[in-house]
């Protein structure tokens, strides 16, 4: 069966993948990898990259829109400065933070119990914006306010309050197709 390997910045990028779009994931692909960039050597990563292109398997990047630039096009290029072989058509961009998706999966019922505000565009939402947030809600650490919003995360609701998350599920998670010309 068919392979996908994940290229994500960072655990926080892994955990959301993890409990939200692998098990989508899992209906098209018998084996996911993940392998997390941002702290790897250029080096590293071009290897990996390189290998992927070998080895014909599918593959995706989940890359911050912070990466650099101001937008989709500039961002996967200056992506490509740490990845040359990625081809552009397998970057997807999140608007604007991981931490932006988080969030958009929480509905206004949930935000409530969590005591933080309700956003019904959480694309502007960046990591200071949102440990503001967690500031405000009840105390508990960063991890385990995230696994609270994974808790009560609905993709249908995500979807309509993030864009950038709608994007990529639909272009590269639930109509996931098993080969990609490259």
């Amino acid at each position: 069966m068919a392979t996908v390997h994940v290229l994500l910045e960072g655990p926080d990028d892994e955990k959301f993948f993890l409990s939200v779009l692998r098990p989508e994931l899992a209906k098209t692909y018998s084996t996911i990898r993940t392998y997390l960039y941002a702290q790897r050597s250029k080096k590293d990563v071009e290897k990996y990259v390189r290998a992927l292109h070998g080895s014909k398997e599918d593959y995706v990047v989940l890359a911050d829109f912070d990466v650099g630039g101001t937008c989709y096009g500039g961002i996967k290029l200056a992506l490509r400065k740490k990845m040359r072989r990625a081809d552009p058509g397998r970057i997807a961009v999140v608007r604007t933070e991981i931490e932006s998706w988080y969030l958009a999966g929480v509905g206004r019922a949930e935000c409530g119990r969590l005591r933080i505000p309700y956003r019904p565009n959480t694309e502007p939402v960046s990591k200071e914006e949102f440990e503001q947030m967690r500031g405000r809600a009840e105390p508990m650490p960063r991890a385990e306010f995230m696994s609270r919003m994974l808790a009560v995360f609905d993709a249908e609701t995500a979807k309509r309050q993030n864009a950038s998350f709608g994007y990529v599920w639909g272009r590269f998670v639930s109509k996931a197709p098993r080969s990609h010309p490259r």
